[in-house]
């Protein structure tokens, strides 16, 4: 199918396209964005479309040789660097560098795809670096990374930016369809990801971390300091479960806060069994503006316990403010 299978990443599949058509290939591209949104895919349609030996219009032809041994992941010329365990390290590259100046076996081109690309070593991207500088003939880089900022400039410099975005919903929807899968979690929570939503559905007990969310939300308004500092340590101890948390949180929240304004439940996000009927506008803005800071202080390296301390403290006297204006009117 090409490029076909890349759903929701139409400017991207554009881009790659135009190339493809008009001759104009880079010797490196940065193929960057969330995970789980189609970049691997895309660079591996991307490969076949660089060796194959019929392309049409900027698509494989999928029948040739060429299509159907890099489709079966062995062609020769089409090269796949995973990081070891945490990094791309050194020895990775200098691996690289003893093959790419070779000719190419059978394709057109040699294509190398890196992965994570933002988990290089120092050493690694400037070794790369080195490669970019004088890049082999018909040798093609591409670089795959969930966050360009952790890339060295020097890097980034010398790469065809191509960017692929969060998926819509629906988009997300299609996908696990297609696939079979039966939805288990709202799709907000996946950010954008099918990866990322395939996960969630593998690890979390939906309907008991609801329950939980919502004992959370009922001792912000009822419990002590020690019962909040404690769950401020429990949330802790896993980061991504903590997104999560929070994102659900951020959903229960917003329902309030559209059904105090419009009553339209067919607006609701999926949490309205946990939602309370009745709430105040105010009191919901404050406190989804206060769970948006987290993810600021959190970019700055700020103490995690710190951060989650503050904000469940802050919710818990917003909370008690809307107790409070209760029982005034």
């Amino acid at each position: 199918m090409g490029f076909k299978e890349i759903k929701g990443q139409e400017r991207a599949v554009a881009q790659l396209k135009a190339g493809l058509t008009t001759g104009r290939i880079s010797h490196a591209y940065l193929f960057y964005g969330p995970e789980g949104i189609g970049k691997a895919k895309a660079a591996r349609i991307f490969a076949r479309a660089l060796t194959c030996e019929n392309p049409l219009e900027g698509e494989p032809c999928e029948i040739c040789s060429n299509c159907r041994k890099a489709h079966s992941g062995n062609h020769p010329d089409i090269q796949e660097v995973f990081p070891d365990r945490t990094s791309l390290k050194i020895s990775q590259i200098r691996n690289l560098q003893s093959k790419v100046y070779l000719k190419c076996y059978e394709g057109r081109f040699k294509v190398i795809i890196i992965h994570d690309a933002q988990l290089f070593t120092i050493e690694a991207a400037n070794s790369l670096l080195k490669v970019l500088e004088e890049p082999p003939e018909r040798t093609i880089f591409i670089l795959l990374a969930d966050n360009i900022q952790n890339l060295p400039d020097t890097i980034r410099s010398r790469c065809l930016h191509i960017q692929f975005n969060p998926l819509d919903q629906g988009v997300i929807s299609e996908i696990l369809t297609e696939q079979g899968v039966n939805t288990k979690i709202p799709l907000s929570l996946g950010q954008g990801s099918v990866g990322k939503t395939l996960k969630l559905m593998e690890r979390i007990d939906y309907q008991q971390l609801l329950l939980n969310i919502s004992h959370l939300i009922g001792d912000l308004k009822r419990a002590g300091y020690r019962e909040i500092l404690a769950w401020a340590e429990s949330l802790e101890k896993d980061r991504e479960m903590l997104e999560v948390t929070l994102e659900l949180i951020t959903s229960m929240y917003r329902d309030r806060l559209v059904r105090c304004t419009t009553g339209k439940e067919e607006l609701l996000w999926g949490t309205d069994d946990f939602v309370e009927k009745e709430s105040k506008p105010e009191i919901c803005i404050a406190i989804l503006e206060e769970i948006n800071k987290v993810p600021l202080y959190l970019k700055h390296n700020v103490n995690l316990r710190l951060v989650l301390e503050m904000l469940l403290i802050k919710l818990r006297n917003i909370e008690r403010e809307e107790r409070r204006l209760d029982s005034i009117d």
